[in-house]
């Protein structure tokens, strides 16, 4: 029986690997205004969500779109890949393994609900959560640990229970994340998106390939 209370998933590139679709749906989206996004800028995409990178576009590359306009736009183009995008190896397997152990769990995600829903809700993960915390839910930004602390209040809410957070995971691809799960006192993996990443120093485990990911929580669930 494992001593696991509860598990929480990060969602962009930890669940699914929508970095390049992202990537994509600005660039499609500046096009059709006349602006260039150039591959210099990919890193920053994946770091920020819709919210920011308007922000910056909207001051750095002379983007005029409103903002409620242009968010509208990069989250039906976005939808374009709600079944192409495919899920990080191993994932699928671990939702269902430690959903059958009984242990709950939930996504913890900076990305707004508008983006994230559609393809959690097709995609059939939201009914294999206890909840989703999207950024509208919580004030704060990861690094912060604010929306981990606000995804324990609220599990411990629907438990009706207590919890041990050294018996709480998270897994994160962004070290932002990592950093804000392990300030809340979670135990964290850090599952890099590129293998030549370097591991965050908050993270408690670090690994990439699937057979390393799978371990780690293989035996974690076992202790």
């Amino acid at each position: 029986m494992t001593s696991i209370q509860a598990f929480f998933w990060d969602y962009d590139n930890t669940i699914f690997s929508t970095a390049d679709a992202h990537w994509s749906k600005h660039k499609v989206v500046l096009a059709q205004h006349g602006i260039k996004l150039d591959e210099l800028f990919r890193k920053r995409i994946y770091e920020n969500n819709g919210n920011q990178n308007w922000e910056w576009m909207r001051e750095e590359l002379g983007l005029k779109v409103p903002k409620e306009d242009y968010l509208k736009a990069v989250d039906l183009e976005f939808q374009n890949h709600l079944f192409t995008v495919e899920m990080r190896p191993g994932v699928s397997e671990l939702l269902e393994q430690i959903g059958s152990s009984g242990i709950p769990q939930a996504i913890i995600t900076n990305a707004r609900r508008d983006s994230a829903e559609p393809i959690l809700q097709k995609r059939k993960i939201t009914s294999l959560m206890k909840f989703v915390l999207y950024s509208e839910d919580y004030v704060g930004r990861k690094p912060d640990p604010m929306p981990y602390l606000k995804g324990l209040e609220k599990m411990k809410d629907v438990l009706g229970l207590s919890l041990d957070l050294k018996r709480c995971i998270a897994v994160e691809d962004d070290p932002k994340g990592v950093e804000s799960a392990k300030k809340a006192g979670i135990t964290v993996i850090h599952r890099k998106l590129n293998e030549e990443d370097p591991p965050s120093p908050y993270a408690d485990y670090v690994c990439f390939h699937e057979e390393e990911f799978l371990k780690i929580v293989n035996s974690l669930l076992k202790a």
